[in-house]
This record gives C-alpha cells, structure tokens and sequence, in this order.
C-alpha cells in the first residue's frame, strides 16, 4: 500500500479475480489454510484499484494529491471485517501493521460500517460453516419466543416457538438472578411477568426421554446402540424399581466399551445381580483408561464383528434360557455428579449451564425425582438437524 507507482487498472481486476477463486478452492479442501491473508490481499486489491481510478482523475478535486495505498489499506479491512465480523481487533492489527495514524479514524469508521452493513444480510462465514457442519455450538444468547409464536390470548405456542428458536434475540435487563431470567426469556417482554409467562426446561427438552435401568440386559443396550433413531451420545440413568429415580448418566462410548470387553454378567434376574457387587462376583471393573477417547476413538462403532459375536451368544442365551440372562452392570460406570435441572427451572439459567460448564447433557426431573426429558445442545442451538456436507 506505500508503492507510489501508478498502475494499470486491468492489473489490479486480474489480482481481484486470481484472490478471489484460489481461496474458493483451497477452503473447500483439507489443507491448513485460511481467509484472513487472502481476504486482505482481495479487500487491498479492489480498494487500490478504486485508488488508482480516482487518482489523476479531473472528475474528482484533489485527485492528485490522492494516495492509492491508502486506498488499498481501507479496502483491505473493510474487505476482512465484512467477512469476519471482526471490528475491535482488525483495527487494531491493520493500525500496528502499518502505522498509519491518519487513517486511523477513517479505518475504524470503515470498518463499522462494513460490519453493520454485512450484518443486514447474514452471518459471518465461520458462523456459516459452524451450520453447515452441524457442530452443536451455543449462541452467548439464549432463544427468545417471537410475536408470531403466540396464541391469540397471548400464551405461548410452543409449536410454533419451537420453529421459531433458531432467532437469537438480545437479552433486556442485568441478567442477574431470577429478575434477569424472568426479563430474557420472558415471551411478552415485561418486567415482573408472572412465572408461567418465561421459558422454563420444560419448554425446550426433548421428550419422552430414553433413560436406562441400572443393570439393563445385554439385549436391550444392543437394540438400543443399534437404533437409528436413537443415535444419542449419553442415557439417564435410573432405578430399577418404580419409581425410577435419576442416578446419572453414562455415556453411549461407555456402553460400546463395555460390550467390546465382554463386561456383562449371566445371572437369573436383575434382583440376584443387585445382590452383589463385582468384588463379590470375583469380576474386574474396567479402568478410567479404557474409557479415554483419542483421535480415533471419539465415538466408538459397534462393528460387524461384534455385532456378530452378540448375535451368536444371545442366540445362545434364548436357546438355553435356564444358564440365566446377560447384564450389564452399570453402577461402576454411571456418573453421579452430573448435573441436573428440575421443570421449573428458567431456560436461561439452563442455557448459561450450556456456555459455561461446556455440558452435553442436562436432564430434566420432576418434584419426584423422575427424568420427564432431557436437554442437548441442539436444543438450544439454530437449526442444525441437517448435515449438508
């Protein structure tokens, strides 16, 4: 942006042009590169370009005294800050780069209005990309209902509001305590609205929820893991006796785990195998270690050959039905310190346990202790449901 030398135009639009179609390809394919670097070098190129046509033009005053570089400059971030949404900090980098502070106020004014501009017709590119993969990424801002997500009397149809989630809106109020809960969730936007009128857990979770007992048969888990329907990452844990009581969770990899291990045990019924622990039945509770999910074990497949291996032992088990059942002994392996919400509790204290705790799951249970739902990620989330690569 310091070269002095004039330029031919054309030179500039095949620059543009050359910018604009590598980084296209190269995104789209698993290699380490970015858009920072190419979107400035896209933003200097045009931004001279307009440079160079203003320069010397008798069209405009004072066109000899125009600096084409510092045109390059302002392009370049308006080009970045467009794309990134990135204002505080761009400016910032563009001004230690070049030292430049005379265009520091015009910088900073371009680079708010290319922003706010961009802002009015999507997200930012990462933000795309965060969709189009279906990564279950929280928005700092929890769901609010919308106008349209009403009954005629004023309540809330949850319908129509559960179409409408994925619309983000700015939290009113100091967001401290129950005041600031009752104000960001609340559905008609008063202060001091009464507890039926903001969104609570019951709202948003997902239901009826899958939960397993504490020591499930072999033959259930399977039918379970083998659902496409079912394809959840963790299942409450409950009681065997009714009422069943929430435990915790245990996490689906843990359960694949345990079958890749043989980490069942033959007995009569489930009460014979309440009766006892592991020291007792002389068995080996697997360690943390095996447990640990790497690079290439994050999600943990049941493969054709074990599928195989427990088609052939649980045809075994209904032939000779009088040798006992398989079961799965979970009380080892369940976390009991997961965390918990009941009905009532507001969706924006659940959606703030999501961004600050990082947690997958959050079950929802009754004044009895029973789990009537549960809430995810992508239950807070926009619309995520597709995977478009």
């Amino acid at each position: 942006y310091l070269d002095k030398a004039h330029l031919s135009p054309a030179a500039f639009i095949v620059a543009l042009l050359y910018y604009w179609f590598m980084p296209v390809i190269t995104y789209g394919v698993a290699v380490p590169s970015g858009l920072f670097v190419p979107c400035l070098l896209m933003g200097s190129a045009w931004g001279r370009l307009v440079g160079e046509v203003v320069s010397g033009n008798p069209m405009f005053p004072g066109s000899q005294d125009v600096d084409p570089g510092a045109y390059a400059l302002i392009g370049a971030g308006a080009m970045l800050a467009s794309v990134t949404r990135i204002t505080v900090t761009l400016t910032v980098i563009l001004f230690e780069t070049t030292g430049r502070w005379d265009l520091l106020p015009v910088l900073m004014g371009v680079v708010l209005c290319s922003k706010n501009l961009a802002d009015c017709f999507n997200i930012s590119l990462y933000d795309m990309h965060v969709e189009l993969k279906c990564i279950p990424f929280v928005d700092h801002e929890p769901p609010e209902a919308e106008e349209d997500a009403k009954h005629s009397n004023g309540n809330l149809d949850m319908r129509r509001f559960r179409q409408s989630r994925a619309q983000y809106n700015p939290i009113h109020g100091d967001g401290e305590g129950d005041d600031g809960e009752r104000q960001a969730m609340s559905v008609n936007g008063d202060r001091g609205v009464d507890t039926g009128a903001y969104c609570t857990a019951t709202d948003m979770m997902a239901r009826p929820c899958v939960c397993l007992p504490t020591t499930p048969s072999v033959a259930h888990v399977l039918a379970l893991l083998r659902d496409p329907d079912v394809y959840h990452n963790g299942f409450p844990v409950v009681t065997n006796e009714a009422p069943h009581k929430y435990i915790g969770i245990v996490l689906r990899n843990q359960l694949v785990v345990l079958l890749e291990h043989h980490g069942y045990t033959r007995a009569a019924n489930t009460l014979e195998l309440l009766s006892s622990s592991h020291d007792d039945r002389g068995e080996t509770v697997l360690s943390a270690e095996k447990f640990t999910p790497s690079l290439q074990s994050k999600c943990h497949p049941l493969t054709p050959q074990l599928l195989a291996t427990y088609n052939t032992i649980l045809d075994q088990e209904k032939r000779a039905p009088e040798q006992g059942r398989l079961w799965l002994d979970l009380r080892p392996y369940v976390n009991p310190a997961a965390l918990f919400v009941t009905e009532e509790c507001p969706l924006a204290r659940c959606h703030a346990l999501f961004r600050s705790l990082g947690i997958r799951h959050l079950p929802v249970v009754n004044s009895d202790h029973e789990v009537t739902g549960i809430l995810t990620r992508k239950d807070l989330m926009s619309d995520g449901t597709k995977n478009h690569f």
